[in-house]
């Protein structure tokens, strides 16, 4: 039996593991970046594959050489998202 995450259940995820990997980065920061980069997928048709994307897509960003995390958090920070009552993430504007 399978059960559909949610989308929120699915950034908690990727942002878990991601901050046990990346300690020294703060995880509000991880959790901007991570929601930042499933809005960016969201709406690709194929959902099975959205947390594996979201986290590989977040970890590129984390990584970037030369970019401190206050540059990240700055790049996350333009991007506000907020649940939606559906449970889908929409940007805010």
């Amino acid at each position: 039996m399978t059960t559909k995450m949610s989308d929120e259940d699915t950034v908690r995820q990727v942002v878990e593991r991601l901050t046990a990997k990346h300690p020294d980065v703060p995880r509000a920061m991880i959790e901007q970046v991570a929601r930042r980069e499933f809005l960016a997928l969201a709406d690709s048709p194929v959902k099975d594959y959205l947390a594996v994307l979201t986290e590989r897509a977040t970890r590129r960003h984390l990584s970037r050489p030369g970019e401190s995390p206050s540059a990240v958090a700055r790049t996350a920070a333009s991007a506000v998202i907020d649940v939606g009552s559906r449970g889908r993430f929409s940007a805010a504007g």
